[in-house]
């Protein structure tokens, strides 16, 4: 038994990269890239993850000298945030923004131009400019297809990636005492073989939780590992309660229902009722006048996610309604189509027409 486990030591490494999304790809290029010796390690493809479903795009002020917008960026998110947000971490990501945009375009990532060249920002729920770039209604499988480029070209160079293997568990360096920290981690291997993999350093960017709930637009990999794996060995976990639903996704008889980006309603569409709909089509008017937003904010179909999500389901429990509608009829039909062909395509899978 000894000889058969030390048998399945892997060589150990700098650091370990649990996941391969956006923030584990993108870490483990720039580790590797300045020399470390680095493990990928994923339960499925390299592009399956959470960032390959997202379809918006990436807030960001672009000009670093434009002090106004910059501070514009840092109190829509405070606002959003309901007085909750570390100002000190917000004003940091913000006014990083612009610098991480560059490191995605220098590894590749291929965002969206205007007419003139420029990059064609849009604008979506808390954002008071537009200050979002993106790439049509698909920028996280841009980004992703970038990021798994660039990981499979560093392949041959030693970086190493194990796709398909499940991280069972960390693995602490003295059991009794775990300030002393992690060693490495246990994975399972296609094969069926629990193998351990040393390391200098882990990173856990192993996503969200989804899957714990009933219906979800996270992908079937979000069911919270790298949460437990850290909270087993003895990290602090916070904010645990901050559970993101997003207000918009396809009414459909679905356990995975396919999202409606937000950028959708940053485009113009609005939310409303279905007996708002009727009321609409009876007169001349615009259909942000019907719509039930307006008795839960003033940015109407534009406020934050959790301000819509609640607002909605308030509707539906007192119409008794299934769903909501997000209206575009009244939008140009081939402009919308050509800024979300995803969603129009996946629409007329169903006989649904955009715009």
């Amino acid at each position: 038994m000894a000889g058969d486990a030390s048998n399945r030591d892997l060589p150990p490494v700098d650091v370990a990269v649990i996941g391969s999304g956006i923030a584990g790809l993108f870490l483990a290029l720039r580790c590797f890239r300045a020399g470390l010796s680095v493990a990928i390690i994923t339960k499925k493809s390299l592009s399956t993850s959470s960032t390959n479903w997202a379809q918006g795009g990436i807030a960001g002020v672009l000009d670093v000298d434009n002090q106004a917008a910059l501070e514009a960026h840092v109190q829509d998110t405070i606002a959003s945030g309901g007085g909750l947000c570390d100002e000190q971490v917000v004003r940091s990501v913000v006014y990083e923004a612009a610098s991480r945009i560059k490191d995605l375009v220098d590894q590749g990532v291929q965002f969206d131009l205007s007419a003139e060249g420029i990059y064609d920002l849009t604008r979506e729920g808390g954002h008071s400019e537009h200050r979002i770039l993106h790439s049509r209604d698909r920028t996280g499988a841009e980004i992703e297809r970038a990021l798994t480029e660039g990981a499979a070209d560093e392949y041959e160079s030693g970086l190493r990636i194990f796709e398909d293997w499940m991280v069972l568990d960390l693995v602490r360096r003295d059991l009794q005492r775990p300030e002393k920290g992690v060693a490495g981690l246990w994975c399972l291997a296609p094969d069926g073989k629990v193998y351990t993999l040393a390391s200098r350093c882990v990173v856990l960017a192993s996503g969200g939780a989804g899957m714990l709930h009933l219906a979800t637009t996270n992908p079937p990999v979000s069911t919270g590992d790298g949460v437990a794996m850290a909270h087993r060995v003895g990290a602090d976990i916070s904010d645990m309660e901050f559970i993101q639903f997003h207000p918009t996704a396809l009414a459909i008889d679905s356990q995975h229902p396919f999202l409606i980006t937000e950028a959708m309603r940053g485009h113009g569409a609005i939310l409303l009722t279905r007996s708002e709909y009727k009321e609409w089509k009876h007169t001349d008017g615009f259909p942000s006048d019907f719509s039930y937003m307006n008795r839960y904010s003033t940015k109407g179909s534009l406020d934050t996610r959790d301000v819509v999500a609640r607002a909605t389901d308030t509707e539906l429990k007192k119409s008794g309604d299934s769903h909501v509608l997000l209206v575009t009829e009244h939008l140009d039909v081939q402009e919308i189509r050509e800024e979300f062909p995803t969603i129009a395509n996946k629409l007329a899978e169903y006989g649904i027409d955009l715009g």
